[in-house]
């Protein structure tokens, strides 16, 4: 069984381990170690904005991902997303089906019509996976973002509700 639970403070721990853990800290825009206090305040910031909802993604009722919608704008039913499978030995295809689960949710129970995402250029991986589900490239964000002494490129992506009605992914 697959399902997305609203991320509580008793989970907390393990989402800061993951966060922290190279094969997800360093595709994030911000790859700093994050220490205890600020992933405390990050949850209690979240908590109380309702343009954030933030979901733990289990299978078989074990933990293995985090999918994280922001900027949700009712007026013009568009959002941003991220996520991240935390665990390194997680089944096969478990961030696909957590994606589609959570495209899922934001198109029929948050009735949204558009869904954001930024992938830094040099993230394939990342790249492919949205190809996949039908998110579409809408343009390029020259020298965007900053690692190290390197100014990265990032790449917009939407997926639109009609299309993922209609077969959602390519």
């Amino acid at each position: 069984m697959m399902v997305l639970y609203p991320l509580t403070e008793a989970y907390l721990s393990l989402v800061l381990k993951w966060r922290n853990a190279d094969h997800v800290r360093l595709f994030m825009y911000n790859d700093e170690l994050i220490s205890l206090e600020e992933h405390q305040a990050w949850f209690d910031k979240i908590s109380n904005d309702p343009a954030r909802r933030v979901f733990l993604y289990f299978e078989n009722d074990l933990p293995l991902g985090l999918v994280q919608i922001s900027d949700i704008h009712q007026q013009n039913k568009r959002c941003y997303w991220g996520f991240y499978i935390g665990e390194k030995d997680a089944p096969k295809g478990s961030g696909t089906r957590m994606g589609r689960l959570a495209i899922e949710k934001m198109f029929t129970e948050l009735k949204l019509n558009k869904i954001c995402a930024e992938v830094i250029a040099t993230n394939e991986v990342s790249l492919h996976f949205h190809e996949k589900l039908g998110f579409k490239r809408e343009g390029l964000f020259q020298q965007h973002i900053r690692k190290g002494s390197d100014y990265l490129d990032v790449i917009p992506m939407a997926l639109f509700r009609e299309n993922w009605l209609k077969g959602g992914e390519q």
